[in-house]
């Protein structure tokens, strides 16, 4: 099921036009001078979403990982999400 669903998301999410706005935005990740090409995106988002989906076997809690712009989040209920954030803003308040 794990596998499944991290597969379904490589194949559905759209490396090409994330490639785009990097280009656009003459992104470049730290080790390399130039932007990363679509199998790189598509390696990382694997890499990414296959340590989430092995964290929520250890912990059976939410995990998230970012890495180059992408965010892969797994909920405690086996929902999986793979994100790529340009522009974000968050305030967490401490109880």
């Amino acid at each position: 099921m794990k596998n499944a669903n991290v597969q379904q998301i490589l194949a559905n999410f759209d490396f090409e036009k994330v490639r785009k706005v990097m280009e656009l935005l003459n992104w470049k990740w730290v080790d390399s001078e130039k932007t990363p090409t679509i199998g790189e995106l598509y390696q990382t988002a694997e890499q990414l979403l296959n340590m989430v989906s092995n964290s929520l076997f250890t912990t059976s809690d939410q995990s998230t990982e970012e890495l180059g712009g992408f965010v892969a989040t797994i909920y405690d209920n086996g929902d999986l999400r793979l994100s790529f954030v340009v522009e974000n803003y968050e305030v967490v308040h401490e109880d």
